[in-house]
């Protein structure tokens, strides 16, 4: 008669686990890289309601002329903003958001 109660009372739990769990249901994110490229050294800053992300990226030295932005309302979906800031003569020009 034990061996029936400790039989059913396992087989309750067990079903309690399985059945008890909601399903996987995992936040939505960006992913890790947060957008596609060969970017680095990511910067970022908030204007208003928007995250902005200013990083730089690999490419020959004399061909790193300008710098691309990123921004999201909600971190997850990002607008690439290309060229943003731009250098040249020895010359930082450009405009935040």
């Amino acid at each position: 008669m034990k061996l029936k109660h400790l039989i059913l009372l396992s087989v309750i739990c067990c079903s309690q686990s399985v059945f008890g769990q909601k399903a996987n249901q995992q936040p939505k994110t960006s992913g890790n890289p947060v957008f596609p490229g060969w970017y680095a050294d990511p910067e970022g800053i908030v204007f208003g309601d928007e995250y902005w992300i200013y990083p730089t990226y690999s490419a020959p030295y004399d061909e790193q002329t300008f710098m691309d932005a990123f921004s999201s309302k909600d971190l997850v979906n990002w607008t690439k903003h290309p060229k943003r800031i731009l250098v040249g003569l020895n010359v930082l020009c450009g405009h935040l958001p």
